[in-house]
């Protein structure tokens, strides 16, 4: 028992007084050296020299310029003490791949480490991935841009608690293997707000943003996807146990699918959640099940307030392998072959379909992509709050009226205060309509310009709408 509580005195006091982490700030220019200190007057040269010198808790600021090799972070950070490379001030940075042969690799490449940060960068003319992350914990990837690669922009490999955040990532798999954004075998990632966008028609890949093959405990959420030859986004169980992954509040357009869910391999796909998500001017259908390949089972899906507009199909299924699925809640619109709810034969008791709307959802505009709902719409409180999200696509409680609101957008819950035509903005065309029932009496409220509900158009509506212009 001393034994044991001199030991604990001594960890106490080691820890008490242990040095902490001294952090460094580095720097990087095409006109510096690597025989430079690395200070902002004094830079290094290289990304190589930053990737093997920068460790726990430094910061490496890489200045404007182009940068034609690899950055490969080879040390870890800790918890409190990520190493971070950026770019500086918002400096346009270019790591441009002309030239370098890469195999299973990135331009940048973040391989069997831990607590990395990759922020701001441009990268372009990749001969395999623009960002590749393999075997990595803790990572982030924020705010970058790739451009012209033979594989994924971005990809996620055999990796843990991963973010990919605010990224842009055009003209990718310009040849090779897999999907614009891949994530495969990874558990516990987040993938939001990137713009994926213009991708090749790669024979072997050119889908947009796939969570695929044992990938687990996942995030997709605030991301755009368009102009892509093949899906936009998907998950594909292929030979493993792939769960649990929410795909919720994106945007699909231009492209030939939505949102898929599959398993081409075998693999048991389950638990996969798909809510407030807008698809348009889709060629196939908005959301389905297809059977590709092997066609594996996928069990307990959940396709809840969703909005397909413009699309051969709002929902699609031709997998006979599929159990307990729920299609709630969604606004089929402007779908361009019947039935808009087109279900495999055989299958249909696996299928439980209520409250969808197929009929006009009065749009305030859906040619300009404003899916959310005009006063009078049949989507007002017409939906189960069973399965539904506790908020919107903008984030706003669910339900805002009686009952929840069928579609991805809960009406009413985007006005501000002199937002008559709800559409998130306060503008001329808000005055347009406070003017044209001035001094009359209405029961409409806001959307007749009566900003303040006293039932009469007036003034103090002006006033209200004055102060929230803008």
């Amino acid at each position: 028992m001393k034994k044991f509580f001199t030991l604990s005195i001594f960890i106490f006091v080691f820890l008490l007084f242990a040095p902490e982490i001294s952090a460094a700030d580095y720097y990087i220019s095409p006109s510096g050296s690597d025989s430079n200190s690395g200070s902002l007057s004094s830079p290094w040269r290289t990304l190589e020299k930053a990737g093997a010198g920068a460790e726990a808790g430094d910061t490496v600021y890489i200045r404007e310029g182009v940068y034609n090799e690899m950055l490969h972070p080879q040390n870890s950070g800790t918890a409190n003490a990520y190493i971070t490379f950026v770019n500086y001030n918002n400096e346009e940075v270019t790591i441009d791949g002309t030239g370098i042969a890469l195999q299973w690799q990135g331009l940048i490449d973040v391989q069997d480490v831990s607590y990395i940060k990759v922020v701001g960068l441009r990268v372009i003319n990749s001969t395999d991935d623009g960002i590749y992350v393999k075997n990595a914990d803790h990572v982030e990837i924020r705010d970058n841009y790739t451009y012209d690669t033979y594989q994924s922009g971005i990809g996620v490999w055999s990796s843990t608690n991963v973010i990919v955040d605010g990224n842009e990532i055009e003209f990718a798999n310009n040849g090779g293997h897999n999907e614009n954004l891949s994530v495969d075998g990874s558990d516990n990632i987040i993938i939001s707000n990137n713009n994926v966008h213009h991708g090749f028609n790669s024979p072997y890949g050119g889908e947009g943003i796939n969570m695929k093959n044992g990938t687990t405990n996942t995030k997709v959420f605030g991301n755009v996807v368009h102009d892509i030859p093949k899906l936009a986004f998907g998950v594909d169980a292929w030979q493993k146990h792939t769960y649990n992954i929410e795909i919720y509040n994106n945007i699909a357009y231009n492209a030939r699918w939505g949102f898929i869910l599959e398993s081409e391999q075998g693999g048991l796909a389950e638990d996969l959640w798909v809510y407030n998500n807008l698809a348009y001017n889709i060629d196939e259908a908005g959301y389905a099940l297809p059977e590709w390949g092997i066609a594996g089972p996928v069990d307990k899906v959940y396709y809840i307030n969703n909005v397909a507009y413009d699309c051969r199909y709002g929902f699609w299924s031709r997998h006979a392998n599929v159990s307990n699925v729920v299609i709630r809640n969604n606004i089929f619109n402007q779908i361009r072959s019947a039935p808009a709810i087109n279900l495999y034969s055989g299958t249909e008791n696996e299928f439980t379909i209520d409250y969808n709307l197929l009929t006009d959802a009065l749009f305030i505009d859906a040619s300009s992509a404003n899916f959310r709902l005009q006063p009078g719409s049949p989507a007002i409180d017409a939906g189960s709050l069973q399965f539904a999200p506790d908020t919107d696509f903008d984030g706003n409680a669910r339900p805002q009226g009686a009952g929840v609101d069928i579609g991805a957008f809960e009406y009413g819950s985007a006005n501000r205060p002199g937002d008559a035509n709800a559409d998130g903005k306060v503008d001329g065309i808000d005055y347009v309509i406070w003017l044209s029932h001035y001094n009359q009496n209405t029961a409409n409220a806001a959307s007749d310009g009566d900003f303040n509900s006293d039932n009469t158009v007036d003034g103090i509506d002006y006033v209200i709408w004055l102060q929230n212009y803008n």
